[in-house]
């Protein structure tokens, strides 16, 4: 589709200059401003008049919203379909319409009249061509408008107590009940809103609380809270997920903060490999990257053979049984994190504490290694007192459950009835318990020192587990969101782990396979507020708490 608009031109002796340009588009505008693909000379035609356009092997024309109008053949138009032979007016200008194969002929007439003015006659239409000879004087303007700006924003709000008229914009929801008090935020009139106002009423996690030292050490950034969280822009401007605002700072990060551990970061689709917080053994902790195989350790001091408890037809109290991810992992009620591991959710229903087979029934307490020795010896102790009373339940004869085919076990007896024979008993027993069978199966333990160890305590205690309860201790996981996949799906090699320190964390990898910051086909868009919270909002002090009905009334006054 194309267009041919000829120019025909006639001079003041009526002679004629045909002008002829051809465009190879599928729409020309024609009018007065440089803006015009054609240009026309007359006064009556606006800057851009009309647009003369192809739609589906048909020619149209549109007015361009022009004063003096579009006319087809003698009708006003805004938008009409042509046909050869057409005749428009554009203003005082008249276009003559020939419509061939794919291109439309355009011919337009303009007359040259150069008609000598005398300079009298020559000033009065340039003066009349001027705006401010149909204007009042500027000095009356200016006055009239000083008083308008005074009425409209100083002496109506004044008087209204209305402050609307003096904002910039429309406030964001979560400071609307302060609208009417603009010094809440603007402590120093005509001066930018500084953090310690912020910081009246918000307080703020690591995050944000890291700008400080961040800031001392650039201090050419001079940033503040109000230059990303802009106030006065409603809804979309104090609550920022753009991640432009992010990755303004962290795609450098590394030339502004000398750190070793720093890395740069410009999208998820180039993100580094994740890191983890990891306890040394002085309580410590430090984050160390999934890559770094010799660091990145389970150092959690508990002990766990995946691979044991995921076996088919594993023995437990009831007789065989089948584990899966979801019988220990179970989601919380928020439907983002993992309920954490106890003993007696989890555990206890296979695991026993049981110290004496001649005692089935007994255990020893879970979770306090200092109650272990005391419930030794009280249970062997009523074993000595209970042995000749009929009138007592034989711990050994009144089993609550027996094996098919299983003899009742003779009533249990001591080496002998002494307080030393007591003592043995509960000492070889709690030897057992921490450093061969049910403490040492699942903890690390240590014996205490022999300046530490009495006769009435327990000798060794267990090394206190610390089991995270998150590993990416920087970012937000929702496994909710992931329920529509095994657990495998992500932690892969769980069913060969063996060794107690294997971290089973699925890497940046195995997450962009699904993930990417740009929108693709096929991928779910996350941008870093996908995983990352800025700086989250800290639970409100009690001594800044106000009482709601005096707030209110503070704000009517």
């Amino acid at each position: 589709m194309a267009f041919r608009c000829i120019r025909e031109k006639i001079t003041p002796n009526g002679s004629t200059e045909r002008l002829v340009a051809e465009f190879a588009q599928a729409e020309v505008i024609f009018g007065r401003g440089g803006e015009s693909h054609v240009l026309l000379s007359s006064s009556r035609a606006a800057t851009a008049h009309a647009k003369f356009f192809w739609e589906d092997g048909a020619l149209f024309v549109r007015d361009l919203g022009s004063a003096t109008g579009t006319r087809v053949n003698g009708k006003r138009v805004a938008r009409c379909r042509l046909n050869d032979e057409d005749v428009l007016e554009l203003g005082d200008t008249e276009v003559k319409v020939r419509i061939g194969s794919g291109t439309a002929e355009l011919t337009y007439v303009e007359r040259d009249s150069h008609e000598p003015l005398d300079g009298a006659r020559a000033a009065k239409q340039i003066a009349a061509l001027m705006v401010e000879s149909h204007l009042p004087r500027m000095s009356i303007l200016s006055l009239v408008a000083v008083v308008l700006v005074f009425a409209a924003y100083f002496a109506y709000p004044m008087g209204s107590g209305s402050k609307h008229s003096w904002s910039t914009g429309v406030i964001s929801h979560p400071h609307q009940l302060i609208e009417g008090d603009c010094l809440k935020c603007h402590a120093v009139p005509f001066k930018q809103v500084q953090d310690k106002e912020c910081g009246s009423c918000h307080i703020m996690s690591e995050h944000a609380e890291g700008m400080a030292s961040f800031l001392k050490g650039n201090p050419h950034m001079n940033m503040r809270c109000a230059q990303c969280h802009m106030e006065h822009n409603g809804p979309q401007g104090i609550i920022i997920s753009d991640e432009r605002q992010c990755v303004s700072c962290h795609a450098g990060m590394s030339g502004l903060e000398k750190s070793p551990t720093i890395e740069n970061v410009a999208s998820f689709d180039t993100h580094p490999q994740f890191k983890i917080a990891v306890r040394d053994e002085d309580g410590a902790t430090t984050r160390v990257s999934l890559d770094d195989t010799k660091r990145a350790v389970d150092s959690s001091q508990i002990k766990l053979n995946h691979k044991v408890h995921l076996e088919e037809g594993l023995r437990g109290k009831d007789g065989p049984v089948t584990l899966g991810c979801n019988d220990c992992h179970k989601l919380s009620s928020d439907s983002r994190t993992i309920e954490p591991i106890t003993f007696e959710k989890h555990c206890q229903d296979c695991h026993s504490l049981g110290f004496d087979e001649r005692l089935p029934n007994a255990q020893v307490p879970h979770g306090d290694s200092e109650a272990v020795y005391p419930s030794l010896f009280a249970a062997y102790t009523k074993v000595i007192l209970l042995k000749d009373n009929e009138a007592w339940p034989n711990p050994a004869r009144d089993m609550e459950r027996l094996m098919p085919g299983q003899d009742v076990p003779a009533p249990m007896e001591l080496a002998g009835d002494s307080v030393d024979d007591v003592v043995k008993s509960a000492r070889d027993a709690e030897r057992e318990l921490f450093t061969k069978t049910a403490c040492f199966l699942c903890h690390s333990y240590q014996e205490k020192p022999a300046i530490q160890q009495t006769t009435v305590n327990t000798h060794y205690e267990v090394i206190t587990p610390h089991i995270p309860s998150v590993w990416f201790s920087k970012a937000r996981f929702s496994h909710g969101s992931h329920e529509e996949f095994t657990c495998e799906s992500c932690h892969p090699k769980t069913r060969e782990s063996s060794k107690t320190a294997d971290l089973l964390l699925p890497g940046t990898k195995l997450c962009q396979e699904c993930h990417s910051s740009a929108r693709k086909e096929g991928f779910v868009s996350s941008p870093c507020l996908e995983c990352h919270s800025y700086h989250d909002a800290l639970g409100f002090p009690a001594e800044k708490k106000q009482d709601i009905a005096a707030y209110l009334k503070e704000l009517t006054r």
